[in-house]
Protein backbone atom coordinates (compact mmCIF):
# COMPACT_ATOMS: atom_id res chain seq x y z
CA UNK A 1 0.00 0.00 0.00
CA UNK A 2 1.72 3.47 -1.15
CA UNK A 3 -1.34 5.72 -0.78
CA UNK A 4 -0.41 8.71 0.15
CA UNK A 5 3.15 8.47 -0.38
CA UNK A 6 4.07 9.43 -3.80
CA UNK A 7 4.52 13.42 -3.42
CA UNK A 8 6.64 12.70 -0.40
CA UNK A 9 9.22 11.07 -2.70
CA UNK A 10 11.47 12.06 -5.44
CA UNK A 11 10.97 11.02 -9.23
CA UNK A 12 13.94 8.18 -8.78
CA UNK A 13 12.68 6.56 -5.53
CA UNK A 14 9.04 6.98 -6.99
CA UNK A 15 10.21 5.15 -9.98
CA UNK A 16 12.18 2.77 -8.05
CA UNK A 17 8.98 2.47 -5.62
CA UNK A 18 6.40 1.04 -8.82
CA UNK A 19 9.29 -0.81 -10.80
CA UNK A 20 9.16 -3.01 -7.09
CA UNK A 21 5.57 -3.45 -7.04
CA UNK A 22 5.63 -4.33 -10.75
CA UNK A 23 8.68 -6.74 -10.08
CA UNK A 24 6.20 -8.77 -7.23
CA UNK A 25 2.79 -8.38 -9.11
CA UNK A 26 1.57 -11.21 -11.28
CA UNK A 27 0.83 -10.49 -15.09
CA UNK A 28 -2.75 -8.42 -14.97
CA UNK A 29 -2.64 -7.34 -11.76
CA UNK A 30 -3.53 -3.77 -11.59
CA UNK A 31 -2.27 -0.74 -9.79
CA UNK A 32 -4.23 2.69 -9.30
CA UNK A 33 -2.23 5.57 -8.12
CA UNK A 34 -3.53 9.55 -7.71
CA UNK A 35 -1.23 11.84 -8.32
CA UNK A 36 -0.42 15.60 -7.36
CA UNK A 37 0.41 17.60 -9.94
CA UNK A 38 3.97 19.40 -9.85
CA UNK A 39 2.42 23.23 -9.18
CA UNK A 40 0.29 21.84 -6.59
CA UNK A 41 3.25 20.49 -5.02
CA UNK A 42 5.50 23.86 -5.25
CA UNK A 43 2.57 25.84 -3.75
CA UNK A 44 2.80 23.39 -0.68
CA UNK A 45 6.69 25.05 -0.18
CA UNK A 46 5.37 28.02 0.38
CA UNK A 47 6.10 30.10 3.95
CA UNK A 48 1.95 29.97 4.70
CA UNK A 49 1.33 26.74 3.15
CA UNK A 50 -0.42 24.76 6.08
CA UNK A 51 2.45 21.88 4.95
CA UNK A 52 4.98 24.15 5.00
CA UNK A 53 4.12 25.56 8.50
CA UNK A 54 4.04 21.90 10.18
CA UNK A 55 7.37 21.48 8.16
CA UNK A 56 5.89 18.84 6.02
CA UNK A 57 8.05 18.56 2.49
CA UNK A 58 6.74 17.70 -0.78
CA UNK A 59 9.29 16.45 -3.52
CA UNK A 60 7.48 15.36 -6.39
CA UNK A 61 4.32 15.69 -8.60
CA UNK A 62 3.44 15.24 -12.13
CA UNK A 63 0.95 15.90 -14.69
CA UNK A 64 2.30 12.39 -17.08
CA UNK A 65 2.04 9.77 -14.27
CA UNK A 66 1.68 7.11 -17.89
CA UNK A 67 5.51 8.17 -18.26
CA UNK A 68 6.43 7.47 -14.76
CA UNK A 69 4.58 3.90 -15.64
CA UNK A 70 5.81 3.21 -18.81
CA UNK A 71 9.61 4.23 -17.36
CA UNK A 72 9.01 1.16 -14.49
CA UNK A 73 7.77 -1.09 -17.12
CA UNK A 74 3.45 -0.60 -16.10
CA UNK A 75 1.24 -1.08 -19.48
CA UNK A 76 -0.59 2.14 -18.94
CA UNK A 77 -4.57 1.44 -19.02
CA UNK A 78 -6.17 4.97 -17.96
CA UNK A 79 -4.94 8.52 -16.81
CA UNK A 80 -7.20 11.33 -16.07
CA UNK A 81 -8.39 14.18 -14.01
CA UNK A 82 -9.45 13.13 -10.33
CA UNK A 83 -12.46 15.36 -11.34
CA UNK A 84 -13.33 13.57 -14.33
CA UNK A 85 -12.91 10.39 -12.41
CA UNK A 86 -15.47 11.58 -9.88
CA UNK A 87 -18.14 12.60 -12.90
CA UNK A 88 -17.33 9.32 -14.57
CA UNK A 89 -18.15 7.66 -11.34
CA UNK A 90 -21.05 9.95 -10.80
CA UNK A 91 -19.60 10.73 -7.36
CA UNK A 92 -19.27 14.26 -6.53
CA UNK A 93 -18.76 13.49 -2.80
CA UNK A 94 -15.46 12.12 -3.34
CA UNK A 95 -14.04 15.66 -4.59
CA UNK A 96 -14.24 16.69 -0.52
CA UNK A 97 -11.34 17.59 0.38
CA UNK A 98 -11.13 20.07 -2.38
CA UNK A 99 -6.98 19.73 -2.28
CA UNK A 100 -8.22 16.79 -4.33
CA UNK A 101 -8.82 19.18 -7.58
CA UNK A 102 -5.54 18.87 -8.71
CA UNK A 103 -4.57 15.04 -8.78
CA UNK A 104 -4.22 12.97 -11.51
CA UNK A 105 -6.03 9.17 -11.88
CA UNK A 106 -3.75 6.67 -13.57
CA UNK A 107 -4.18 2.49 -13.88
CA UNK A 108 -1.79 0.87 -14.51
CA UNK A 109 -1.71 -3.13 -15.50
CA UNK A 110 1.52 -5.78 -15.62
CA UNK A 111 0.81 -6.74 -18.87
Amino acid sequence: MVEGLTMYLDEEENKSLHSEILSASAPGSAMAVLWCDQDWVDAQAAPTSPWKLEDIHMKYGTSDPARIFKDCGWGVSEVSLYTQLCETLKRPDLLDPASKLNMIFALGIKE
